[in-house]
């Protein structure tokens, strides 16, 4: 989850300038950050910004609003696989978000509606489901360690109301 927001903040925060290059720091999976060079060029009528690995290999790559996203947003490994795919309209996420891991699978999808997490959110990778409205945790949401459910919570308004353990029969706490 730290990740995403960082990642967020470094998108948001853009501010560069035509035929110059910059070097910025983006977070990897495993918790280290990588050097980038971001360039902004002029391809059909549109401002595209293009951040690049060391290694020539594309980090991310979307269209300018300003200094904001525009349109399709999609950042990527340094192995080249697909990291983060999203949609910005009017300088905020809207529509299915999905992170990727580096061997290409999906670990995490849900939905943004005016910048908020909004919807089921599946995070694969855990076998979790959470549950948001306008950006608040809503509903249940169902917490496994390694697929074995262990936890569900139930949200109301923003507000965890219950929590209710889960452990399966031929567990050791039984």
């Amino acid at each position: 989850m730290q990740i995403k927001g960082v990642l967020l903040l470094l998108i948001i925060h853009h501010f560069t300038c035509f035929g110059q290059n910059k070097q910025v720091l983006i977070p990897s999976e495993n918790g280290t950050f990588l050097k980038v060079t971001e360039s902004v060029t002029y391809q059909h009528g549109d401002s595209v910004l293009t951040a690049k690995y060391e290694s020539g290999s594309i980090a991310y790559r979307y269209k300018l609003n300003g200094s904001y996203p525009s349109g399709l947003y999609k950042s990527y490994h340094p192995n080249g696989q697909v990291y983060t795919e999203s949609v910005w309209i009017n300088k905020k996420l809207n529509g299915i978000w999905k992170r990727y891991a580096s061997s290409g699978k999906l670990i995490e999808s849900g939905q943004y509606i005016d910048g908020l997490r909004s919807g089921v959110w599946f995070i694969f990778d855990k076998g979790n489901v959470e549950v948001y409205k306008k950006g608040r945790k809503r509903g249940r949401w169902r917490i496994n360690e390694g697929w074995t459910p262990r936890t569900l919570y139930r949200y109301k308004k923003g507000v965890l109301n219950k929590v209710k353990r889960h452990y399966p029969k031929k567990s050791v706490f039984h």
